[in-house]
């Protein structure tokens, strides 16, 4: 492993993430910061309870952040609101039982819980809140 591969990010914020969308671009930009918070934390090896509070904030922050976006889908009549709506409450069940596993000593962070965070928050900025950027953008240049 060079020196490089050592101060590379876990997550790394690139313009492919970008949607146009400030207050959501802000908002994803801290969930990876967050994620990376995390995976620093076991890559140190640093104690289980300092990687809870950051899963806890890490959490509570992504709800925050579906608030957000689900406030937006409802001011810009997006059509797809209520399956995008329901793919946040998956998310959050997923998170939240990730979350009791971990404080009841079930589970700890891991490599695969890592990968798993990444891979949704990947996953759900490049495919599902594009879609949504995608119709935003299309409703401005329609008003003009």
């Amino acid at each position: 492993m060079g020196e490089d591969d050592r101060n590379m990010a876990f997550m790394e914020w690139s313009e492919r993430y970008q949607l146009g969308l400030p207050e959501v671009d802000a908002q994803h930009q801290q969930l990876f910061e967050l994620v990376n918070r995390l995976h620093e934390i076991v890559v140190n090896g640093e104690d289980q309870s300092v990687a809870g509070k950051i899963l806890d904030e890490l959490i509570d922050y992504t709800v925050e952040h579906f608030a957000t976006e689900e406030r937006m889908f409802l001011a810009q009549q997006y059509p797809h609101y209520e399956e995008h709506k329901h793919e946040h409450d998956v998310l959050t069940q997923q998170a939240v039982d990730i979350q009791n596993d971990f404080r009841e000593k079930q589970i700890t962070v891991t490599f695969e819980l890592l990968d798993f965070l990444s891979d949704w928050l990947k996953k759900h900025t490049t495919e599902s809140d594009l879609q949504y950027a995608e119709f935003v953008q299309g409703k401005e240049e329609l008003s003009g």
